[in-house]
C-alpha cells in the first residue's frame, strides 16, 4: 500500500506529499473520462516522465558526493561502515545500483558524457558509464547516433558497436572467461586476477551476475 502522506518537496512554503501527488493524478483521470480528451493525461505522463529522469540524475549526483565527503572525513572507519553498506542501512539502495549510479556521475564529473546524454534514462546512462569505465572511447558519430537513440535497444546497439573495437590504452579491461578465469587487460598486457564460479546453482549464479554488474565485467 501506498504511504500517501510521506512528503516529498516543499514548494514556496507548501509541502507537497505523495497524497498532493496522488489525488492530482485522480483529478487527470477524472478529467478524462469527462471530457473524452487525453490532452491533460498526456501532459501529466510526460511530466511524470521528465521527474523520473531527473530523479535518476539527482541520486546519481548525491550519492557521489556523500561519497567523496564519507571517503575524506574517514567515515568508514569512524562507523566501521563502507559507504554502500551504510546508504543501504541508512536508505534501502542497495549496493549494486548506489555503485553503479557512483560510477555514471563519476563520468559526467570528468566530462566523459556529453550534456546533451545526460537527459537520457538512468538505465541508458549506467549502460554508457559502464562501458567507459571499460576504457573504451566512444567517437563523435556514435555519440550522435545515442543522443537520437528512440529506445534502450537502440542505445545497446550503438554501444555493441563501440565494445566492438579495442580499448583505449589507459583503460582496464576484466574478461571473464567461459572457464572462470578472471583476467584484467592493460597497455596490451594481461593479469590473471582471480576466478568465479560458472556452476548454474541458483544462489552462485545471482550472485556471480551481482559481481559482473557491479564491476563492469565483460564475459566472453
Amino acid at each position: 500500500m501506498v504511504n500517501k502522506d510521506v512528503s516529498l518537496a516543499v514548494i514556496e512554503g507548501k509541502v507537497l506529499t505523495k497524497r498532493d501527488v496522488m489525488e492530482r493524478v485522480d483529478d487527470v483521470i477524472v478529467e478524462l473520462r469527462q471530457t473524452n480528451s487525453m490532452s491533460k493525461i498526456t501532459k501529466a505522463f510526460n511530466a511524470f516522465d521528465e521527474i523520473d529522469k531527473v530523479s535518476g540524475l539527482a541520486k546519481a549526483k548525491l550519492l557521489w558526493n556523500w561519497e567523496l565527503w564519507y571517503k575524506e572525513t574517514g567515515q568508514a572507519e569512524k562507523r566501521n561502515d563502507e559507504f554502500v553498506d551504510m546508504v543501504e542501512s541508512e536508505t534501502g539502495f542497495t549496493k549494486t545500483p548506489t555503485k553503479r549510479y557512483i560510477r555514471v556521475w563519476e563520468h559526467i564529473e570528468n566530462n566523459n558524457i556529453p550534456k546533451e546524454i545526460q537527459t537520457r534514462r538512468m538505465d541508458d546512462l549506467i549502460k554508457i558509464a559502464t562501458v567507459l569505465s571499460h576504457g573504451f572511447e566512444i567517437s563523435k558519430e556514435q555519440w550522435k547516433e545515442l543522443e537520437r537513440a528512440a529506445t534502450p535497444s537502440d542505445v545497446s546497439e550503438t554501444l555493441r558497436k563501440v565494445t566492438g573495437k579495442e580499448p583505449k590504452k589507459s583503460g582496464i579491461q576484466i574478461v571473464l572467461g567461459c572457464d572462470g578465469s578472471l583476467n584484467a587487460f592493460k597497455d596490451n598486457k594481461k593479469y590473471y586476477i582471480g576466478f568465479l564460479d560458472m556452476s548454474d546453482d541458483e544462489v552462485v549464479t545471482k550472485v556471480r551476475q551481482r559481481i559482473i554488474d557491479t564491476v563492469g565485467i565483460m564475459e566472453k
